[in-house]
């Protein structure tokens, strides 16, 4: 959020894609970047639980990933096992330039141990 987001936000692009990830109530800043996002041609995909959500009326597609019950149970299993499925799909699609990014994050990783 805040400053940092802005930053982001300003380097979006017609050819990058938003996703927005949300449930029952959706913070102004996650609608604020999709609305961004549209107005600058992004497409935005949606991460939700129910049709109804902001999230899932802005959004140019929108996959759902029930959390279960809404007073008792909000499990993010589902949800975060749907975002790992889409990052390893990427990932797969540029496995040189995946693989390469790893490399790197790995000799970072040990010149700056965390």
């Amino acid at each position: 959020g805040g400053t940092s987001l802005a930053e982001q936000l300003a380097q979006l692009r017609k050819d990058d894609l938003l996703i927005a990830i949300g449930f029952l109530r959706t913070p102004r800043e996650t609608q604020i970047s999709m609305d961004h996002a549209k107005k600058m041609g992004a497409a935005v995909l949606g991460i939700s639980d129910l049709a109804g959500t902001p999230i899932a009326k802005k959004s140019d597609l929108c996959l759902f990933a029930q959390r279960g019950f809404h007073v008792t149970v909000n499990s993010m299993t589902a949800p975060f096992s749907l975002v790992n499925a889409l990052m390893l799909a990427v990932a797969a699609s540029g496995k040189n330039e995946s693989l390469k990014a790893l490399k790197n994050l790995d000799q970072l990783l040990e010149t700056y141990p965390v």
